[in-house]
C-alpha cells in the first residue's frame, strides 16, 4: 500500500493531474515500456508554467517494491546537480505509483548511438565527462550523510537535454539487466586496447576527429574501469580528472580551450554563446568616437544590410577597450579597423540577421543557421538572397536578366544546408564542400554564357548595323537563326 511520503509531501502529485494529463495514460502518450514501468511523456502546471514532464508508472508493486519506490523518491528529492535528471515530484495510489520528472528533449543516449556517426567526438568526450561528474556527486557531496551507488549506468540511462548535457537517471535499479551486450562489449574494448586496434572499434568518421593525446587518456582510463578487480579500478574523482583532461585536450585541438584556464567541464553549445570572445569585445563608445558617431566621411562603402566605415581604434589585445583608463590610451595599440554597421531595410531584408550580427549566437533560434535551415525545409530560401542579385544586369552584352542559374543555386543550397547539420559527423568534409562550390560556380558561369552574344555575332545579324528597307530586311526567324537562337515553331 502507498502512503504519502513523510518529509517531501510537499512534492507529491496528485494521481488525478498525472491521469489527466496523459489523457488516462493513453497510449499515444508511452515514450518507452520494459518489465519494470512505462513512462509517459505529458505537459503539466509546474510552478505556475506548463512543462514537459516525464511519467515513470509503476503497477502490481509488492511491498518490497513499495518500500524501494520510497526510498528512491526520498532520494531523489535532496539531489540537486546538472547532470542528474531533474526530481520534479510522486504520485500514487493503491493502483499506480509514478515518479515524475523533467522530460528531456534529446531523449536517451542509447537512441543516438544506435545511428551511425551523429554525434562528434567532441560531443561524446563531453558526455562522458558529465556523466562521470554527475556520478562523483552520487558517490559523495560535501554535507550529504549519505552516498548513491548507481549499479546500472548505461547509454539507456543517461537523458540528453537541449544543450545535450548528459542527465542520469533511473537511480531506481531494475530488476532485470541486458547484461550479456554490455560483457562482450566489455571484452571487445578490453582486447582491442591490448592489441592495439582500437580504431578497427571506433567508427572512421569519429576517430579522424580524434586528438592522439586525447584519445590516449580516454582510453587508458576506459581500460582501467575494465580491470576485474576493484581494487584495480580508478577512483571516481581520477576519473573526472582524466576525463576533463582528455576534453581539454580535444578542445585545444580544435583550437576551442578556454584561455582563462577554467573549468572544462562545459557543455557542447557553451563555447558558442559568446562567452569565450569576451576578450574581442570592444565599446560602442570607442566605435563612435573613432568615427565621430558614424560621420560621413569615416564611410567607405554601403550595401544592401548596412555601411563600413575606416576608422583607427586604440586596441590592447585581450581587454575591453573600454574599461582602460584615458591615461593609458596612448600606450594602446593603434589600428585602422574596418566596422561594419548593420541596419534594418524597408524590404525587410536582413532583419533575420546576418553572420556577424549579435543574433548569430547558437542560442537565439534567429540566428542566420536555424533560419537557413528553416527556409530550406520550407523550400523558400531564395527569400534570404538580396534583390540586387536577383536582378544582376549585363551592360556589356546589353541582355537584362535573372542573372542567378537555378542549377547553380540548387548546387549552393544542398551544400550549405549540409554544412548547418546539427551533429559535426554529419556535415560534409572541406574537399566535398569545395567540389560542390567549384561546380556551383561552374553552372553559374555556364548559365551567363550561355546568355551572351559576342558582337561579330551581332554585326552579321544585323550586317554591321546597316539601315535597310523594310522589304529588304531580313525575316526575324532569318535573323533569331543567324546568331543561334532557333526561330519559333
Amino acid at each position: 500500500m502507498y502512503y504519502p511520503l513523510e518529509g517531501i509531501n510537499h512534492l507529491e502529485i496528485p494521481v488525478e493531474d498525472i491521469q489527466s494529463a496523459t489523457n488516462d495514460m493513453a497510449d499515444e502518450y508511452v515514450i518507452s515500456s520494459n518489465k519494470e514501468f512505462t513512462t509517459y511523456k505529458a505537459q503539466l502546471f509546474w510552478s505556475g508554467q506548463l512543462i514537459d514532464i516525464a511519467a515513470q508508472s509503476y503497477d502490481r508493486l509488492d511491498a518490497d517494491g513499495v518500500s524501494m519506490f520510497e526510498n528512491t523518491a526520498l532520494i531523489l528529492s535532496g539531489l540537486k546537480h546538472k547532470n542528474i535528471v531533474s526530481f520534479l515530484g510522486y504520485s500514487g495510489d493503491p493502483y499506480w505509483i509514478f515518479i515524475v520528472s523533467e522530460y528531456e528533449s534529446k531523449r536517451s543516449l542509447d537512441e543516438h548511438l544506435r545511428e551511425a556517426s551523429t554525434l562528434s567526438w567532441m560531443e561524446r568526450l563531453q558526455i562522458c565527462a558529465g556523466i562521470a561528474h554527475g556520478l562523483s556527486y552520487l558517490h559523495y557531496e560535501e554535507g550529504r550523510d549519505y552516498s548513491v551507488i548507481h549499479c546500472n549506468i548505461k547509454s539507456s540511462s543517461i537523458l540528453l537535454d537541449d544543450n545535450w548535457e548528459p542527465k542520469i537517471f533511473r537511480l531506481w535499479k531494475e530488476a532485470w539487466s541486458d547484461d550479456e551486450d554490455g560483457e562482450s562489449l566489455v571484452e571487445s574494448a578490453r582486447s582491442h586496447y591490448e592489441e592495439e586496434t582500437l580504431e578497427d572499434l571506433i567508427d572512421t568518421d569519429v576517430w579522424e576527429e580524434m586528438d592522439e593525446k586525447s584519445i590516449k587518456i580516454f582510453s587508458e582510463t576506459a581500460y582501467s574501469c575494465l580491470k576485474e578487480q576493484r581494487a584495480h579500478q580508478p577512483s571516481m574523482d581520477q576519473i573526472v580528472r582524466q576525463l576533463d583532461k582528455a576534453l581539454q585536450l580535444q578542445m585545444k585541438f580544435e583550437n576551442l580551450e578556454d584561455s582563462g584556464g577554467e573549468s572544462t567541464e562545459v557543455t557542447s553549445f557553451d563555447r558558442l554563446k559568446g562567452k569565450d570572445f569576451e576578450h574581442l569585445k570592444i565599446g560602442l563608445s570607442d566605435i563612435e568616437f573613432a568615427t565621430e558617431n558614424f560621420a560621413e566621411r569615416y564611410c567607405i562603402g554601403s550595401g544592401g544590410y548596412g555601411k563600413v566605415y575606416k576608422a583607427v581604434l586604440h586596441l590592447d589585445q585581450g581587454t575591453n577597450s573600454s574599461t582602460i583608463e584615458e591615461n593609458n590610451k596612448d600606450e594602446l595599440m593603434r589600428k585602422t579597423v574596418a566596422i561594419k554597421r548593420i541596419f534594418s531595410r524597408g524590404d525587410k531584408q536582413g532583419e533575420d540577421g546576418v553572420a556577424y550580427d549579435k543574433i548569430y549566437m547558437a542560442e537565439d533560434e534567429k540566428g542566420l543557421g536555424p533560419i537557413a535551415r528553416r527556409h530550406y525545409d520550407k523550400g523558400t530560401l531564395k527569400e534570404l538572397i538580396d534583390p540586387v542579385l536577383k536582378q544582376e544586369s549585363d551592360e556589356i552584352f546589353f541582355t537584362q536578366n535573372e542573372g542567378l542559374s537555378e542549377e547553380s543555386l540548387a548546387t549552393f543550397f544542398e551544400i550549405v544546408y549540409g554544412c548547418l547539420a546539427e551533429s559535426q559527423a554529419k556535415r560534409p568534409k572541406m574537399e566535398v564542400v569545395i567540389k560542390e562550390l567549384e561546380q556551383a560556380l561552374f553552372l553559374q558561369e555556364n548559365f551567363k554564357n550561355n546568355l551572351k552574344f559576342s558582337l561579330e555575332h551581332i554585326k552579321l545579324a544585323t550586317q554591321s548595323f546597316k539601315r535597310r528597307s523594310t522589304n529588304s530586311s531580313p525575316s526575324v526567324d532569318a535573323t533569331q537563326e543567324s546568331i543561334g537562337i532557333p526561330s519559333r515553331l
